[in-house]
Order: structure tokens, then C-alpha cells, then sequence
């Protein structure tokens, strides 16, 4: 049965289990179909234009790969996700695993950071443009656990660890209860 599937209680209670283990819930992704991801596809269209300035974007998280349609023509794409999506999927356990060394000089990290337990180690080893996204408890009372999301920033305590890894940020948007960032070093 698939994750979106289980009960609230069934949900909460893997998640809760994963938070204790400090692991990645990878029955949340293992089966991400086209048709769920489809109201993440409004999101791509806004940060896809973030990462117009470069050649190169890593796409971390990537699910489905919604974000490819909506980079410039052009731009070399590098899908990187907890499982293999396609043949080119980087696979890496951001919980686990160090960030790869990838040749590129721009990031999209959206819909993932919820999902991270050391947010800082992650931003401390990007390089280049990075574009965020991130549900924050000062805009989302969404269930933290029913979702497997495993931290709670508020946007200022966001916003303090870019800054504390060396990030500015250059552009700040609101979609619904999600914040989008635009950052540089």
C-alpha cells in the first residue's frame, strides 16, 4: 500500500518511527506517481525562472521531475532523489550520505529540506545559485509528522541558517503555505 494511502495514524506512526531512527521514510517516495506530484507542478513553474542564470541545475529531490520543462532551453539537468526515478537519477540518502560532487552551478532543492535533519550541513556544501523551498510553521499548520516532515523552521530561523552557511537571499516569494528562496553566496 502506498504511503498517501495509509491511514493519518499509520502515517504518523512510520514517520514517528523513521524521526526516532533518523532516517529517511523511503516508503514516502518510493512509489511518487505523475498524478500525485501534479499539484507540485505550480511550484516548478516559479522556480524553474529562479535558475535561468545557469547551465547547469542539479535537481535535488526531484520526484518526477517536474522542474525540467520549466528551466531554460538548454540547460543541462541532473535529477538527484532517494531512489532511482530514470536511468540518470543521481541516487543518494541525504540523511545518510553526503551530497555528491555534481558540475553544477545551480541547485533546485524544493519540497525536500521538511525532510532533512541537518539542513545546515546541506546548504553549507552548495555552491553557486541555490533555489528553496520550504512549508514553515509561521505559514503552514500542516501536520509536521502525518507528512513524515522530520524539522519545524519558522521563516526567520530559515532564513538564519542560510545566513550562518554563508546564503543571501536575493529573492523571497509565498506560494500558499510555502516559502520560495532565491540564494547566493
Amino acid at each position: 500500500m502506498a504511503f498517501r494511502d495509509l491511514s493519518k495514524a499509520e502515517r504518523v506512526a512510520l514517520a514517528t518511527q523513521a524521526i526516532a531512527e533518523r532516517r529517511s521514510l523511503i516508503e514516502r517516495w518510493s512509489d511518487l506517481q505523475l498524478p500525485d506530484a501534479l499539484p507540485w507542478q505550480r511550484r516548478a513553474s516559479i522556480v524553474g525562472p529562479l535558475l535561468g542564470d545557469c547551465d547547469s541545475v542539479a535537481d535535488l529531490g526531484c520526484g518526477v521531475m517536474l522542474l525540467r520543462p520549466f528551466l531554460r532551453p538548454g540547460t543541462r539537468y541532473v535529477p538527484v532523489d532517494i531512489v532511482a526515478r530514470d536511468e540518470e537519477t543521481v541516487v543518494v540518502d541525504l540523511n545518510q550520505q553526503p551530497l555528491p560532487k555534481l558540475d553544477v552551478d545551480g541547485w533546485a532543492v524544493v519540497g525536500l529540506l521538511e525532510y532533512l535533519y541537518d539542513v545546515p550541513a546541506l546548504f553549507r556544501a552548495l555552491t553557486g545559485t541555490v533555489v528553496t523551498t520550504y512549508n514553515p510553521v509561521d505559514l503552514s499548520d500542516r501536520p509536521r509528522a502525518e507528512n513524515a516532515w522530520v524539522n519545524s523552521y519558522d521563516t526567520e530561523g530559515l532564513e538564519a541558517v542560510f545566513a550562518a552557511t554563508g546564503w543571501r537571499v536575493v529573492v523571497r516569494e509565498t506560494l500558499g503555505a510555502q516559502r520560495i528562496w532565491k540564494l547566493t553566496r
